[in-house]
């Protein structure tokens, strides 16, 4: 569980509609002993549950962005839960980094560089 504060600072404009916050969640992606897990809001915030799959048929290991976008509040809890469900028989599964920001004005995409 991770707790974050997804209020929007006075100098945040306004974004779409819905004042969501864009949650990056960076998670590992292989091709051996990886499992499923699902990102999701449990308490202070609301967000749609994310399905995450760790486990890919290319030979490399390689980091992958999954979005979140939880109502604002001041108190936002956000899980993630290995799955039973799996694609490759094994239920590893490995969070690298989370990220948030606001979604700038009138935009509903944020580029990842």
């Amino acid at each position: 569980m991770l707790q974050l504060d997804t209020r929007r600072s006075s100098q945040t404009p306004v974004g779409p509609s819905g004042n969501r916050m864009n949650v990056m969640l960076a998670y590992l992606k292989s091709y051996v002993n990886m499992g499923q897990a699902e990102a999701y809001c449990i308490s202070g915030c609301s967000c749609k549950p994310t399905r995450l799959d760790g486990h890919h048929k290319l030979r490399q290991s390689t980091i992958f962005l999954a979005r979140l976008l939880p109502s604002e509040a001041g108190e936002c809890v956000i899980g993630v839960k290995v799955s039973k469900s799996t694609s490759s028989g094994k239920h590893k599964f490995k969070v690298m980094q989370l990220v948030y920001c606001a979604l700038a004005a009138g935009s509903q995409y944020t580029d990842v560089l």
